[in-house]
């Protein structure tokens, strides 16, 4: 997965996120707003354009190894618990979403599943601000808590 496409989901994750734990106003300080509440998610997405994304990853093993089917399965499952699928490729055997992790569940993290059929290569990517919150990190194992 190309940089660009990492950093388009990121955007579109936090913007999501800041819009929901932001009150939208339509006034701010008795003056019209002109952007209609949507003021901090287009902060949010200008500034998440400055940040470093960081990358963690690990591999694991499938609970079902009898069938390629039951681990791709599985690893959805375990993805669709844990965030929201974004992408699936059955034929190269990839899954892609986005799992809230960091302090409070307020980072995202873009988690890349390989399926095989002996093991799972997982792969996360979140941008990471001053102090770093391990997003990466947390969100493979909240993937793994739920597999």
């Amino acid at each position: 997965m190309d940089r660009e496409t990492i950093n388009a989901y990121l955007t579109d994750a936090l913007a999501e996120i800041t819009a929901e734990n932001t009150p939208g106003f339509d006034r701010y300080m008795g003056v019209p707003d002109p952007f209609k509440g949507r003021g901090p998610e287009l902060a949010a997405r200008s500034a998440t354009r400055l940040l470093p994304i960081r990358q963690a990853h690990r591999e694991a093993e499938p609970k079902e190894k009898e069938s390629y089917r039951d681990a791709w399965q599985n690893a959805k499952n375990a993805l669709l618990q844990c965030g929201k699928l974004l992408e699936e490729d059955d034929f190269a055997g990839v899954l892609t979403g986005v799992i809230r992790a960091g302090i409070k569940d307020m980072n995202p993290a873009v988690v890349v599943i390989d399926v095989e059929q002996e093991n799972l290569k997982i792969s996360a990517y979140a941008k990471e601000g001053l102090f770093s919150q391990h997003t990466a990190e947390k969100a493979i194992d909240k993937l793994l808590q739920a597999l």
